[in-house]
């Protein structure tokens, strides 16, 4: 958006949301997260290890996991 745009969005009341989520911007980072398993089955080994101890799984163990493995898909860098 331009400078003007953003001026008239807050003249209005209006809001405006940026994403920062790689799979809503690029089909192709969607597509090879979508194809990796793997995660999957990183959070399930690690959801099981963790109740194997009697230990509570949270949201922050998931995400853990999730992050270090979408770090390896590589990312279209945009130029604008």
């Amino acid at each position: 958006m331009t400078d003007d745009m953003l001026r008239a969005v807050a003249k209005n009341g209006g809001t405006v949301q940026v994403n920062f989520y790689s799979a809503f911007i690029d089909e192709n980072y969607r597509k090879a997260n979508d194809a990796q398993p793997r995660t999957r089955r990183a959070v399930k080994a690690n959801a099981d290890q963790l109740r194997a101890a009697g230990k509570t799984v949270t949201y922050l163990d998931d995400d853990r996991i999730e992050r270090e493995w979408t770090a390896k898909i590589p990312r279209r860098r945009s130029v604008r």
